[in-house]
């Protein structure tokens, strides 16, 4: 078991539940002046006091490594480096170890390599495989572990074969590692972590479809009464932004 806070040098470790570690990479000597972002208690709504973490945590030169309760290295940092306003942070990655997350993309369901930047904008159709859309700095590996930066700057990510390289061009180096036995379970800690939304209405989880591109009014009502009368279930239909008459 490790123990509930523990602390070198440059990083801080602390445990919000059994199986979720917020990591802290502090640049001085001191480490009791760390500030959390304002908008903290708004995210994390429901971290656990006085709790041991499940596992084992090592930290040499400044560096985290993570293993499970049964000492399986799950998280691993290879290099951290802080420069001005910018850091980046290198983490190991396995042969195979597939990448999910970072929010709505325009790109594959899994991210294996590649680069991207995570920042919110509003995009046009040609720049959507090349922008942020609906950003969210976490991402969940095949390892079994997620990764949830607590930073709201602009962030670069690079994925490689052996390593997950980001960089952010301001904020803490601040971020939680979540733990468990597969991706049902580190969901579940996520949200009890960050919040449950209501359940959506029962026609929310029926079949969508858009009218995309643009089609005039004849042509989607007419598409509305194929499905009926092929009797193909339709429970939302998006008239999407192709209808507007300025992008957005």
């Amino acid at each position: 078991m490790a123990e509930k806070n523990k602390s070198t040098s440059g990083v801080k470790v602390q445990a919000l539940d059994i199986n979720v570690l917020r990591i802290t990479h502090y640049f001085s000597e001191d480490n009791s002046n760390i500030i959390s972002p304002a908008w903290l208690d708004d995210v994390i709504i429901n971290n656990c006091k006085d709790v041991l973490f499940n596992g084992r945590v090592d930290i040499k030169d400044g560096l985290v490594s993570i293993s499970d309760a049964d000492g399986k290295i799950k998280y691993f940092e290879k290099e951290f480096s802080f420069h001005r306003e910018k850091w980046k942070l290198n983490i190991d990655k396995q042969s195979g170890e597939f990448l999910y997350g970072w929010g709505e993309q325009f790109t594959h369901f899994h991210q294996k390599y590649g680069k991207f930047k995570l920042s919110a904008r509003e995009s046009p159709e040609f720049l959507q495989n090349k922008q942020s859309y609906s950003a969210i700095p976490y991402y969940f590996s095949s390892a079994c572990y997620a990764f949830f930066l607590l930073n709201a700057y602009e962030t670069d990510w690079t994925i490689s074969e052996n390593s997950l390289k980001v960089e952010a061009h301001g904020g803490g180096a601040d971020y939680l590692v979540i733990l468990g036995e597969n991706p049902k379970e580190i969901l579940d800690t996520y949200t009890r972590l960050t919040g449950r939304p209501k359940l959506i209405p029962r026609w929310a989880f029926g079949l969508w479809a858009t009218c995309y591109p643009q089609e005039n009014q004849f042509r989607v009502l007419q598409y509305v009464r194929e499905h009926r009368e092929r009797q193909i279930a339709l429970d939302v239909l998006v008239l999407d932004y192709h209808w507007e008459e300025h992008f957005h």
